[in-house]
């Protein structure tokens, strides 16, 4: 499983005791998790800072239709960039009306990516070529 331990003395938090195997990261505002499947957030801001689109602190935010490769949190915005197979794509945390706009930023053979949180730049290498994609 995967818990929240807080550092304010509060009781820890389960976030999920799914078998399967997750990968987990954090900002200063939440904690993701995933598998091949599907992406669940946990926001750890207090609740003045939560974004206006959310109203739950905990919540699957977006489910596969194909493998879940990799994810990041998009610098310095509400989004994330996520490969699903051999496709990088931004997505919205915001999910007011039932929905998270996801936009293809590249499709390629076998890429690999990272972005670092400090500059909008997309690093992706793919078939033996690097290339660096600028982020709006």
């Amino acid at each position: 499983g995967i818990w929240l331990l807080g550092n304010s003395g509060s009781a820890p938090k389960l976030l999920t005791d799914a078998p399967e195997t997750h990968h987990v990261l954090h900002t200063n505002a939440y904690v993701l998790w995933w598998n091949t499947k599907t992406i669940s957030i946990y926001w750890i801001v207090n609740d003045a800072q939560l974004p206006p689109f959310q109203k739950t602190r905990e919540e699957t935010i977006y489910h596969a239709s194909g493998t879940i490769q990799n994810v990041l949190p998009y610098p310095g915005e509400q989004y994330l960039l996520i490969q699903e197979d051999n496709t990088i794509y931004t997505l919205e945390l915001d999910g007011r009306g039932g929905t998270r706009n996801k936009q293809v930023l590249y499709k390629g053979e076998h890429p690999f990516f990272h972005a670092s949180p400090q500059e909008k730049t997309l690093y992706v290498y793919d078939n033996g070529t690097v290339l660096t994609i600028e982020l709006p």
